[in-house]
């Protein structure tokens, strides 16, 4: 049995590692968008993902500098890291909270400062060749 989880979790270090072209780029994220759903399968939820979710460059950032590369909203210049960072700090609480009573907010706060992280993890500011030195 093929272990998929390696090869889409190395696609996406290898784009945010890379110093691509335009053009390169494009290519790497349809390969990883491949990885994903050999990762994830391809129910409806994932091919909605694939079809609207890139991994490119984001400018005039309202939430940081004022270009970045991520994970984002195709066509768009809105980050996954943005969207999950303003959840944070939404009514989510209490809809998660109805979905898994047993946990505490402390709790459910951490998750998404989690989920948050790692997708700030993947994302690299244009300024700096190499920004995991």
């Amino acid at each position: 049995m093929k272990f998929v989880r390696y090869p889409f979790a190395a696609k996406l270090h290898e784009i945010w590692h890379g110093n691509f072209t335009d053009q390169e780029l494009r290519e790497k994220n349809e390969e990883f968008l491949e990885e994903f759903l050999q990762f994830g399968s391809e129910t409806d939820d994932n091919l909605n993902c694939r079809t609207h979710i890139e991994y490119g460059k984001a400018e005039n950032n309202k939430l940081g500098p004022s270009i970045r590369y991520g994970l984002k909203i195709k066509g768009t210049n809105i980050l996954l890291s943005d969207v999950v960072n303003l959840l944070e700090d939404d009514e989510i609480f209490d809809w998660l909270s109805s979905k898994y009573p047993e946990l505490s907010l402390a709790q459910i706060e951490a998750a998404l400062r989690m989920t948050t992280m790692v997708l700030l993890a993947f994302e690299r500011n244009p300024m700096y060749k190499n920004d995991d030195k």
